[in-house]
């Protein structure tokens, strides 16, 4: 992830950012949705993420609920 949105992929086979990609293909990653991971001072930590062998597209909720959960780690990485 280069920046600090999130990145949707629903058919990672097809789609020109991730269809070449070593652990796509080891994982058969299908679709993929990540966040990224800040701590709580701004800095960017990494990215949580989630994916599917199966190509779908993953809605507002799951984009919301990773969101959430992302804020939390950060928040608790930062603290401890």
């Amino acid at each position: 992830m280069r920046s600090v949105e999130p990145l949707t992929v629903e058919a990672a086979t097809s789609d020109k950012r991730v269809h070449l990609l070593q652990s796509r293909t080891h994982y058969s990653i299908g679709s993929y949705l990540g966040v990224p991971l800040m701590l709580g001072s701004g800095e960017l930590y990494g990215t949580l993420c989630v994916a599917d062998p199966d190509a779908h597209r993953f809605g507002n909720k799951d984009l919301d609920m990773l969101t959430i959960v992302a804020a939390w780690l950060g928040w608790y990485l930062k603290r401890n």
